[in-house]
């Protein structure tokens, strides 16, 4: 986000549901992060596998971008963000929790429940 020519203006992320921490714990278990060559980048497929998102990462600024539907519309991190930041050991997380996360299909159970992350 840009003000005036050269000069950025911070935004922060609102606190994520606590929900969307299993999911990234999730990706984790099931796999699905794939760093890119220069660290600073991934992609995070679906528990479906049908689709990845893109996350961008700068370590000097400690300012990360994804374009999934939650980081990009309600302006929190979504979780290939979170999942990524605890790959990368920013969050810590428990090993043992992401494997309690594993193999769920947070896709199908998300649109069964309507986006209702509490009831998934």
């Amino acid at each position: 986000m840009s003000s005036k020519k050269g000069e950025t203006v911070a935004a922060l992320w609102a606190t994520i549901p606590k929900e969307k921490i299993c999911e990234a714990l999730g990706a984790i278990a099931d796999k699905r992060i794939e760093i890119g060559a220069d660290a600073g980048s991934a992609r995070v497929f679906s528990s479906s596998g049908k689709k990845f998102y893109t996350i961008k990462y700068d370590e000097k600024t400690s300012s990360i971008m994804c374009n999934d539907n939650s980081s990009y519309w309600t302006g929190y991190l979504g979780y290939p963000g979170v999942a990524f930041l605890m790959v990368k050991g920013k969050i810590h997380y428990s090993e043992r929790a992401a494997k309690a996360f594993k193999g769920i299909p947070w896709k199908e159970l998300n649109v069964k429940n309507r986006n209702d992350f509490k009831k998934t």
